[in-house]
């Protein structure tokens, strides 16, 4: 601006329009200051030319987490209530406009099963001798799907991994034990063989009920290993020369070269044509061939279409994979049957896809999950495991156990993680699974994501117990000990409030000290019993902030409301705490409220041992009560400054009572007490007579 007149035009000059028509600035001196953007409204009008979404935007309630875990949001009356793994935790706040919703994600059903507890209550730290067969025997009896995918991960996993005698006891009952060793390979071949004929047995025998001919009746008994049973079914259609041939089954290496010769020279015959596709499928399983049947191209009458034995006739993927362990060429070996079958799913020529059993299932999801499809059943990844190979590549192996740890896969959901953990933690304990091939990140998390749900579900001593398992001492610490402030009022018994669960202090070995500060955090913000505070943090160890408890929240308090037994009763109890934790900020502390309550036991008393002791008393005060000020301007709450208003009142009053003015004492040290109201009055008129008094002697 140039002059005064132009800033008063910037603010109240007419509009351009206006100041067109006859109005003209000043030009004197040339081109001044200027705005450095275009002036803007901060009215209501501003707010009024919003649109719909952004007047929303700054009316809303921001959603937001409370330190319980639970979700505060606002939505209108007519919004449906939270469904899925969210639900309304406590009953909503409503308004004309708009309802305040409280939400608490749900725990899983399955969060707490026998099997976890076996595994948890074994010992504070999943031990390496628990067995898989254990855990398998912990669901004995599986009353619904998840139970029962639960159960056959646990004897897969036995079968597998646990020692021969344990996951196939029945197989080596008659072999010498020396020899076991030596047959291991093909005794855990066997034992997989049964488990895989009874985990499939219902699908095949309800396949076969369904059939329409007697040789798809026999093609579903046979992906149930139920060799017998195409037989009959065969028998039965009639067709004794194909019932014979099938009950060679599994047959040899020559007899499935044989076959296989045989088939190629009908194909070469233009004879395939004439043969029906379940009729093909039987012949290609007798010659070892389980997963395409290979057509014939040319004229009409001599083609016949290429298929997928496992497509066509509507097997699972166990029900594929079985027909590779019993009837392909790779039937001897247990590796060689899983790589086959992960072979042709690579290449592309199985088509059957190894979905979850939620998914093969059509079961209620509780996530919504985009890659559902892409993720593959449990006891795939359990046989991956087993057959992947010393010289496998590490980052293909970790790769491997990622897709079979995660609980997506797993469970269905993200957030539901306790089998996944489960599997992690044991697989790791007994040295299946490597540091390199499972990082401590990975474990670390679905620890974290399993403490979470057993918190949801309320199972402190639990959700405790999987922290432990965390792999870093500073991350067991932080997380175990945030656990304990948030779920700190199933530390307190109001019955006996002196008591600590055992089973966190010597069952876990957890530190006294973070269950009484966990203590100490309950009395303070939900009881509001900030002398329980004191007390709790002086047990955990921290005299510092017990100290600043009293003396900004508890001895206010006291000397206010005149109760003086229970400041003393706090006092007391730090003259068993180190004094060197508080020594700097005691004096002018504690050590004033302890000097001014043994002040109050003096008063009444005249005689010398008592007056010695006010003395003493009175000169300590006189010094320390000024200094709890210091330096804390603006920083003083109101009850502090009235309660250190009333203990310099008397402190002025005992020392006057005393005659002490006349002692020798620096009545500047008197003249400083803080005192309050009236007293203050008559402090200054004292501190003027004695300036005058000086100045007259």
């Amino acid at each position: 601006f140039s002059t005064t007149m132009d800033i008063m035009n910037s603010l109240w000059a007419p509009s351009a329009s206006v100041a067109g028509h006859g109005l003209q600035t000043s030009t004197v001196g040339g081109k001044g200051f200027e705005w450095p953007y275009q002036k803007q409204s901060r009215t209501e009008d501003a707010f009024a030319d919003m649109n719909e979404n952004e007047r929303g935007f700054h009316t809303s309630f921001k959603p937001r987490w409370a330190t319980d875990g639970t979700l505060v949001y606002s939505t209108t009356s007519a919004a449906p209530s939270l469904s899925g793994n969210m639900a309304s935790s406590k009953k909503p706040i409503v308004s004309e406009h708009k309802d305040v919703r409280f939400a608490k994600f749900k725990s899983p059903q399955d969060t707490l099963t026998t099997s976890l507890q076996l595994q948890l209550q074994q010992s504070a730290i999943t031990s390496a001798e628990i067995s898989f067969a254990a855990m398998a025997e912990s669901v004995a009896h599986p009353d619904t799907p998840e139970a029962q995918h639960e159960r056959s991960v646990w004897r897969l996993a036995s079968i597998l991994f646990d020692p021969v005698e344990i996951g196939c006891p029945d197989l080596i009952k008659n072999i010498p034990s020396s020899e076991v060793v030596t047959l291991e390979s093909r005794i855990r071949r066997d034992a997989l063989s049964n488990f895989w004929a009874q985990l499939v047995h219902a699908e095949a025998a309800q396949h076969a009920k369904d059939a329409g001919t007697a040789e798809e009746k026999a093609i579903a008994s046979l992906s149930g290993n139920s060799i017998e049973d195409a037989c009959s079914a065969l028998l039965e259609g009639r067709d004794f020369r194909l019932a014979t041939i099938v009950a060679q089954l599994p047959g040899n290496s020559k007899s499935k070269e044989m076959m296989a010769k045989q088939i190629e020279n009908w194909r070469s015959q233009n004879m395939i044509s004439e043969m029906t596709e379940s009729v093909r499928a039987l012949y290609e399983l007798v010659a070892g061939n389980t997963c395409i049947s290979e057509g014939k191209s040319g004229p009409a009458e001599d083609k016949a279409s290429a298929f997928g034995i496992s497509s066509r006739f509507g097997l699972d993927w166990r029900r594929s994979f079985g027909l590779r362990l019993w009837f392909s060429g790779a039937n001897e070996s247990l590796a060689d049957a899983v790589q086959l079958y992960i072979d042709d799913l690579a290449a592309g020529k199985e088509t059957v896809r190894p979905v979850p059993y939620f998914i093969e299932q059509s079961l209620a999801p509780s996530w919504n999950d985009a890659d559902a499809q892409g993720n593959e059943d449990t006891l795939l990844g359990l046989l991956k495991l087993y057959s992947r190979q010393p010289s496998s590549n590490v980052d293909n192996v970790r790769s491997l156990v990622t897709n079979l740890l995660s609980p997506a896969s797993v469970s269905g959901s993200p957030l539901n993680a306790r089998l996944s953990w489960q599997l992690a933690t044991l697989l790791q304990k007994k040295g299946i699974l490597t540091a390199a091939e499972l990082s401590d990140a990975a474990l670390d998390q679905l620890s974290l994501t399993l403490s979470s749900q057993l918190e949801a579900a309320n199972e402190l001593v639990f959700a405790t117990n999987v922290l432990l398992h965390l792999t870093s001492e500073s991350a067991r610490e932080k997380h175990i000990r945030d656990l304990l402030y948030r779920r700190a009022s199933a530390l307190y018994d109001a019955s006996n409030p002196d008591a600590l669960p055992t089973v966190l202090t010597q069952d876990f070995a957890l530190p006294e000290q973070w269950l009484w500060h966990a203590r100490a955090l309950y009395a303070r913000s939900m009881l509001e019993d900030h002398n329980a505070e004191v007390s709790y943090l002086l047990r955990a160890g921290d005299s510092a902030q017990a100290h600043t408890v009293l003396c900004r929240t508890v001895g206010p308090a006291a000397i206010i409301q005149r109760d003086y037994d229970g400041l003393r009763q706090l006092l007391d109890l730090f003259q068993n705490t180190p004094s060197t934790e508080i020594l700097e900020s005691w004096r002018t502390g504690g050590q004033v409220y302890s000097d001014y309550t043994h002040l109050l036991d003096l008063v009444r008393r005249d005689d010398d041992a008592s007056r010695v002791a006010k003395k003493e008393l009175l000169d300590r005060l006189t010094v320390s009560i000024p200094g709890v000020l210091e330096g804390r301007t603006g920083k003083v709450d109101l009850e502090e400054r009235v309660a250190i208003g009333e203990m310099a009142g008397l402190v002025k009053a005992e020392v006057e009572k005393m005659g002490r003015e006349d002692k020798g004492v620096d009545r500047s040290l008197v003249n400083r007490l803080p005192v309050a109201g009236a007293k203050y009055a008559t402090q200054g008129v004292d501190l003027s007579r004695a300036y005058y008094r000086a100045i007259v002697a």
